[in-house]
């Protein structure tokens, strides 16, 4: 599940869960700079794994840190892209 600004709109992740510009993503990022597809998060056996798939490898943070590739995420974890941040609970 993710909790997104002072409002606390929160979403429930079944399967994925894709963050980015284009119409297709289920959470549409308003930065102009932002990329079509930042961001891809799946729900496995082990938990939520997040993808970066936006070209740069500084666009997707997690707790601060640039995601090259991919992370699992934690309880609490905090998720940045372009300005907008989202908490990631189980």
């Amino acid at each position: 599940m993710f909790s997104k600004g002072p409002d606390e709109q929160r979403v429930t992740v079944t399967t994925s869960f894709k963050l980015g510009k284009g119409p297709e993503c289920d959470l549409q990022l308003k930065h102009p700079h932002a990329p079509r597809k930042a961001a891809l998060v799946v729900r496995g056996v082990d938990g939520c794994s997040l993808y970066n798939v936006a070209p740069s490898p500084n666009t997707v943070l997690v707790n601060g840190k640039p995601v090259a590739d991919e992370v699992l995420l934690r309880d609490g974890d905090q998720i940045s892209v372009y300005g907008t941040t989202l908490r990631f609970e189980v």
